[in-house]
């Protein structure tokens, strides 16, 4: 297991994509409901999306959702999705990620539609394409080392996600159970999104160079 900082935009389009699952703009922000209209967390949670989505085009990119306005908002945008009839983010994201092997893709990388930050320019170091497509498996915690907000894996390995409470941790395990390696990237922009009145204040007060 190392700890680096790593490119995760650097790999051929024709082999890896970005998903990023979608429950839906109206279920979005429930812990900021005290101090939030339901029409704002709306406004919130398609923001937040938006923010992902420009921290990686133009790479090759998909929405994982089951929620009728976010495939709207996708076509929209010109963004591709895969329609799944899951409730659960875990399922949501294995029938995506079956389907995507089934068509000869060999790695996805799960992103949170959340990120607080424009990351379009923000750039981190290349690493070599021939280790990313071995079984290495990355994975970005929160600010917290809680939740999980980013995971790029091999569509091969039958990687069980472990998305909720404590999943970084939980995540870690299964790589190390499934004998893969694992780098662990810390200290990124892609660590901090948006749950709380605490990231919120966070946001106000902090600014990338």
């Amino acid at each position: 297991m190392s700890t680096q900082t790593t490119d995760l935009t650097s790999v051929p389009d024709d082999s890896h994509i970005f998903l990023i699952p979608v429950k839906g703009f109206a279920q979005g922000k429930h812990r900021l409901k005290h101090l939030f209209t339901d029409g704002d967390r709306y406004d919130l949670t398609k923001t937040l999306l938006k923010n992902t989505v420009l921290s990686i085009q133009p790479h090759q990119l998909k929405i994982i959702t089951e929620d009728k306005a976010v495939m709207v908002w996708a076509e929209n945008e010109g963004i591709d999705f895969i329609s799944v009839n899951c409730t659960d983010l875990n399922s949501s994201i294995t029938v995506a990620s079956n389907k995507l092997l089934d068509i000869g893709l060999k790695r996805a990388t799960v992103v949170h539609g959340d990120l607080a930050l424009p990351l379009s320019n923000y750039t981190f170091p290349i690493i070599e394409s021939s280790k990313f497509f071995k079984d290495e498996i990355f994975v970005v915690p929160d600010r917290y080392k809680d939740g999980t907000n980013v995971l790029s894996f091999p569509l091969n390995l039958n990687f069980k996600f472990q998305y909720g409470v404590h999943s970084f941790k939980k995540h870690v395990k299964t790589a190390l159970d499934l004998g893969a390696n694992i780098t662990i990237i810390e200290n990124s922009p892609f660590s901090f999104d948006v749950d709380t009145e605490a990231d919120l204040k966070y946001l106000k007060d902090t600014t990338y160079e």
